[in-house]
């Protein structure tokens, strides 16, 4: 993220899926609230200082 926010690149959120299908055991990113994927996103791009643009993918099943 940190070279895409530095280049000025919008960066697309998608592929978890793909991600958790490849592992063997389940990845708990939970702590007993539910939050959208687009707020999740906005919360880890403040966290790393990513200042670009994010995007969603319209056309995958969970965008």
């Amino acid at each position: 993220m940190e070279r895409y926010s530095k280049l000025g690149l919008p960066v697309l959120v998608g592929g978890l899926l793909l991600f958790i299908f490849a592992m063997k055991s389940f990845v708990n990113i939970g702590y007993g609230e539910e939050i959208s994927i687009s707020d999740l996103a906005v919360k880890i791009a403040n966290i790393v200082g990513f200042k670009g643009q994010i995007g969603f993918d319209s056309l995958k099943p969970d965008g």
